[in-house]
């Protein structure tokens, strides 16, 4: 019974992970531009997660400041720049981020946020873009979750570097 049911939980992941890169699939082939390609992105992604938000962030010119340039949300939006703290710099810096017992705070998270991921986009060799993952109520960020969106951000990256 333990075997049948580890079976059916990876059979849900791999049809998600499949739901996915078929979004991103059709974004590609309806969009050239980059900032209409990640609009269309951030909704289904914020959707297959049930997340409260998604936003994909660039760093801006002085390096000191993350400007949104693609959000979808359910809640309010985020300010169109956020200071570049210790977590987006670490994302920058291409790691992922995971965290699931945040205090509700502003910010790139955004009002309420308990727990959220996020994932550098790779492209062309560097980190161009970071997307954020972010929910109001606490939420345990399975190893299935950070690799779902591994792939994506993967795909993405390729996305965007295929726009140029």
């Amino acid at each position: 019974m333990l075997v049948a049911a580890r079976a059916l939980e990876t059979a849900r992941q791999q049809t998600r992970e499949s739901r996915l890169l078929a979004m991103v699939n059709e974004r590609l082939h309806k969009s050239l531009d980059r900032r209409e390609l990640l609009a269309g992105i951030v909704e289904g992604v914020r959707s297959a997660f049930s997340a409260d938000r998604c936003a994909v962030f660039e760093r801006a010119a002085a390096g000191t400041r993350a400007n949104v340039i693609a959000e979808a949300t359910t809640t309010e939006r985020l300010p169109e720049s956020v200071p570049l703290d210790g977590d987006l710099r670490k994302v920058f810096g291409g790691l992922t981020l995971r965290r699931e017992r945040l205090s509700p705070r502003a910010g790139a998270y955004g009002d309420g946020a308990r727990s959220a991921i996020a994932m550098p986009f790779i492209v062309d060799g560097r980190v161009e873009d970071a997307m954020l993952l972010s929910f109001n109520s606490p939420r345990t960020l399975e190893d299935s979750d950070v690799g779902a969106l591994r792939v994506l951000a993967f795909h993405i990256g390729l996305a965007l570097s295929n726009t140029r």
